[in-house]
Formats: structure tokens, C-alpha cells, sequence
């Protein structure tokens, strides 16, 4: 199974579920579920381009 990271996020995020549900839920570890959304986390603040400003 392949778990989709954005939706790991969103589930974890939004929804207020714990990696030991989450885990449950997709058959997977705790461990698991920590490192996928770890991963997603760090792709996602990679994304965000900050400009720098001058004064």
C-alpha cells in the first residue's frame, strides 16, 4: 500500500489524528506514519518561497 502523504497531512492536520490512529487506520506503524509526515512536512516548507525585502 501506498501511503499518500498529503492526505497523511490532512488526516493528522485537520482531522486531530494521533500517528497511533492514523497507523490503525492505514495498517501501518506509528513509525511509520511519523516519517511519512516528517517528509511531507519538509517538501512542503521547501515550497513556500519567502522574498526578502530590503529597506
Amino acid at each position: 500500500m501506498i501511503l499518500d502523504e498529503e492526505q497523511l497531512w490532512i488526516e493528522y492536520v485537520k482531522g486531530k489524528q494521533t500517528y497511533a490512529q492514523l497507523a490503525e487506520k492505514h495498517a501501518c506503524s506509528a513509525k511509520t506514519i511519523k516519517r511519512k509526515l516528517d517528509s511531507y512536512s519538509v517538501k512542503k516548507e521547501a515550497k513556500i518561497a519567502r522574498k526578502v525585502m530590503g529597506f
